[in-house]
């Protein structure tokens, strides 16, 4: 991420309301980027934003980084399965 490098580099240069500037952009982009990101992937996957968090969430745990994004494939994967199990048994 570019705004890291470039907030300390100011920073260092004595610009330091840039410096602070970046900051306050880096953070706001953060703090939208992890508000968003669960949302998106729930809608994408067709789950709810709870579950696909706590998914991505465990994910990170167990597997680092990617779990991030192989743990709601997975948790979609096994509702698929177990959707049409249960829709096999009810017929």
């Amino acid at each position: 991420f570019v705004l890291i490098p470039w907030m300390v580099w100011s920073l260092l240069l004595g610009k330091v309301l840039l410096g602070l500037g970046l900051l306050v952009l880096y953070l706001f982009v953060l703090l939208i980027r992890n508000l968003l990101t669960p949302k998106l992937y729930a809608q994408s996957f067709g789950m709810d934003t709870l579950s696909t968090l706590i998914a991505m969430y465990i994910g990170l745990k167990l597997v680092g980084f990617w779990g991030l994004f192989l743990a709601p494939l997975l948790l979609m994967v096994y509702l698929i399965f177990y959707q049409r199990l249960v829709n096999r048994e009810i017929q």
